[in-house]
C-alpha cells in the first residue's frame, strides 16, 4: 500500500464588498472576494460521465476576483443585476480529451482505459467574466427570468480551455393556477460552441502502422434545450407531475462523440412526508 503524504497548508483570502444606493432602481456595487473549491469524483462525474475512474483531484484556488456590477428593484416588477469581474485562479479543472493509445506502456491496461473518454486536467490563469439577470412579475402568479454570462479564461499552459463554452444563457417562467395547485413551469438552456481537442486514427507506413493525431483546437456546437414540466397538487404530500426535456430534440453533444437524447416525455408521482 502507498504511503499516504499529508501536506498542510493555510490560505487566506480576500472578501470585500461596497454598496452605494442612489435609489431602489439604482445600486452601484464592487468588491473582491476568493475561496477554494474541493474538487471531488462525484462532482467531477456528474459534470462528465465520461470520465476515467483513476483521477488526479486538485482543489481550485481563487486568490482573488475584483468585480464590480450595477443592481435595482424597478416598480416590484422589475429585478436585474450586472455585473463584470476579474480574477486570478490556480488550477482550474476541465476536461481534456484521451487518445486511444496508452503512451506509458505497461503490462496491465485496462481495456476500457482509453478510447472516447476524459481525464481531468488543471492549469493555471486569469478568468474574465460577465453576467446579467433579470426578473419580470408581470402577474402575482407569473414570474419570468433570464440570465446570461460570458466567461473567458487566460491560461498559463493550454491555449485554449477545453469542454466550457464561453456564453450560456438561460429562460424560464413558472406560472401557479387553480389556487396554487397547479404549477406551469419552461425553461430554456442555450450555450455558445465550445473548444475542445480530439484525436485522429491514421495508418502510415508499410507494412501499416496507427498512430493518434491530436486536435487541439477542435470545436462542438453550441446548442439549444427547451424544456416544459408541469405539477398538480392533489394533496399536501401527493402530487402528479409530467416532464417534458429538449422538445426540440436537438442531436447537439455535450462532449465530442455524445449525443444527447432527443425529445423526452416523462410522467409519475411525487409523495412527500
Amino acid at each position: 500500500m502507498a504511503e499516504q503524504m499529508k501536506n498542510n497548508k493555510t490560505y487566506w483570502f480576500p472578501q470585500a464588498e461596497f454598496q452605494f444606493a442612489a435609489a431602489n432602481e439604482f445600486k452601484f456595487y464592487g468588491g473582491v472576494d476568493g475561496g477554494l473549491k474541493l474538487n471531488t469524483y462525484a462532482d467531477l462525474l456528474q459534470q462528465n460521465p465520461f470520465i476515467l475512474s483513476d483521477q488526479y483531484l486538485r482543489p481550485t484556488e481563487t486568490k482573488y476576483h475584483f468585480y464590480v456590477g450595477l443592481r435595482g428593484d424597478i416598480d416590484e416588477m422589475f429585478k436585474y443585476d450586472v455585473s463584470a469581474g476579474y480574477g486570478k485562479m490556480r488550477d482550474i479543472m476541465f476536461f481534456k480529451a484521451n487518445s486511444i493509445f496508452d503512451n506509458d506502456y505497461t503490462l496491465n491496461r485496462s481495456a476500457y482505459n482509453f478510447a472516447n473518454t476524459f481525464s481531468a486536467v488543471y492549469d493555471d490563469g486569469n478568468v474574465g467574466d460577465i453576467k446579467g439577470s433579470l426578473q419580470y412579475f408581470p402577474l402575482a402568479n407569473l414570474v419570468l427570468d433570464g440570465e446570461v454570462k460570458f466567461t473567458k479564461f487566460d491560461l498559463k499552459n493550454y491555449e485554449n480551455i477545453y469542454n466550457v463554452p464561453l456564453v450560456t444563457a438561460t429562460i424560464g417562467a413558472k406560472y401557479t393556477m387553480l389556487d396554487q395547485k397547479l404549477l406551469l413551469g419552461f425553461k430554456g438552456i442555450f450555450a455558445s460552441d465550445r473548444t475542445t481537442n480530439s484525436f485522429m486514427i491514421e495508418g502510415v507506413g508499410s507494412p501499416m502502422m496507427y498512430q493518434s493525431t491530436e486536435d487541439t483546437n477542435d470545436k462542438v456546437g453550441g446548442y439549444a434545450d427547451l424544456n416544459l414540466s408541469a405539477e398538480y397538487k392533489i394533496h399536501k404530500n401527493f402530487s402528479i407531475f409530467a416532464l417534458g426535456n429538449n422538445l426540440l430534440s436537438s442531436k447537439y453533444q455535450t462532449y465530442k462523440g455524445y449525443k444527447v437524447l432527443g425529445a423526452q416525455i416523462l410522467g409519475g408521482v411525487k409523495i412527500t412526508f
